[in-house]
C-alpha cells in the first residue's frame, strides 16, 4: 500500500508543471496571430489616407511610415 501510493504522487507533480508548460505553448502561438491583425488592416487603410490626402496630407504621410514601420517590427517575429 505504501509503494503504492508513493508511486502515483510522483506521476501527480510531473503533470502540473507539463500542463503548464503546454498553455505557455500555444499562447506564444496565439500572440503571433494577435500580432498580423495589424497587418489586414493596413490595405484598407491606404484608400482613407488617399482620399484624404489632398486635405491632408501630412496626416497621410505620418500614418503611412507608422504603419510600415509596424509591419518591420511584426516581420521579425513572425520570422
Amino acid at each position: 500500500m505504501i509503494p503504492l501510493d508513493l508511486s502515483p504522487p510522483t506521476p501527480t507533480p510531473l503533470t502540473p508543471p507539463a500542463s503548464d508548460s503546454a498553455p505557455l505553448l500555444p499562447l506564444r502561438n496565439l500572440s503571433p496571430p494577435t500580432h498580423p491583425t495589424p497587418t489586414p488592416l493596413t490595405p484598407p487603410a491606404p484608400p482613407k489616407p488617399l482620399a484624404s490626402y489632398s486635405s491632408y496630407p501630412d496626416s497621410s504621410d505620418s500614418s503611412r511610415p507608422s504603419e510600415t514601420s509596424r509591419l518591420l517590427l511584426i516581420l521579425p517575429r513572425l520570422l
